[in-house]
């Protein structure tokens, strides 16, 4: 079981693979000075950094109790909301930008959220997913890791993770109700120098994490050594494309 300072980690690093692209997409989408924001599944508040040179008055909302009283005690001065996302206590029309980020994959009724986004954006307001995988269409090499993404994709859908949600968000948009709506999947680069003990232990204690509820820690283990091998001497091959989409409320 992950604490919240190893979740926070975790989290750091799903935004550092995607701070590019959202910085590429709050260009284009040119939020008025001195903003309002909301972030929706703001967990230990790992995107907090992302807004704190500009202006804004930002807000982070999420249900888990436990993850904002870690993001309270490290972003003391943002304000904090422990709500449902498909049920916030907001006023309609509250926000320039309503966001999610690695949230939908986890939603029963995603459509049922971003028009809740919706519902708080202003007229004319953003409303967007950053960052949602597709697990289904998951590239893994060599052998090992093949197996490994195969037991992965299994136990995230046991624990009742969309796989495809990634492919669905264009049509989600639509579904919610948006307009002028934009989507794409973030490109893979990879350096073909060997990576580090460390990061394998990083990947791996996820890995463990995600099989855990349906393998036993001995089953998990007997493929280590030899995905340690191919993680070290750079012969791997780990992508899983990544979504995004943002439209306008009407």
């Amino acid at each position: 079981m992950l604490d919240n300072a190893n979740w926070h980690k975790r989290f750091l690093q799903q935004a550092g693979w995607t701070r590019n692209l959202r910085s590429y997409l709050l260009e284009k989408i040119e939020l008025p000075e001195n903003a309002d924001i909301l972030d929706v599944g703001c967990g230990t508040g790992a995107l907090f950094l992302d807004f704190e040179p500009r202006q804004d008055t930002y807000i982070g909302l999420d249900l888990d109790h436990n993850k904002l009283a870690y993001a309270q005690a490290h972003f003391v001065d943002t304000n904090l909301i422990c709500a449902k996302g498909e049920k916030m206590p907001l006023r309609n029309q509250s926000f320039d930008l309503v966001f999610c980020h690695y949230l939908l994959l986890w939603i029963q009724h995603p459509a049922q959220l971003l028009k809740e986004m919706s519902r708080v954006s202003r007229k004319g307001g953003i409303v967007a997913a950053f960052s949602e995988p597709d697990y289904q269409a998951r590239v893994d090499h060599p052998e090992v890791f093949q197996k490994l993404g195969r037991l992965q994709n299994h136990s995230l859908q046991e624990q009742g993770v969309n796989l495809s949600i990634g492919r669905q968000l264009n049509q989600l948009f639509h579904q919610a109700g948006l307009v002028d709506i934009h989507n794409g999947v973030l490109g893979g680069e990879w350096s073909n120098d060997p990576q580090s003990k460390l990061s394998f232990e990083g990947e791996w204690e996820m890995l463990v994490h995600d099989l855990s509820a349906y393998l036993t820690a001995a089953e998990i283990n007997a493929y280590k050594d030899d995905a340690q091998e191919a993680w070290l001497t750079g012969n791997k091959t780990l992508f899983i494309p990544t979504f995004y989409a943002y439209g306008r409320t009407p």
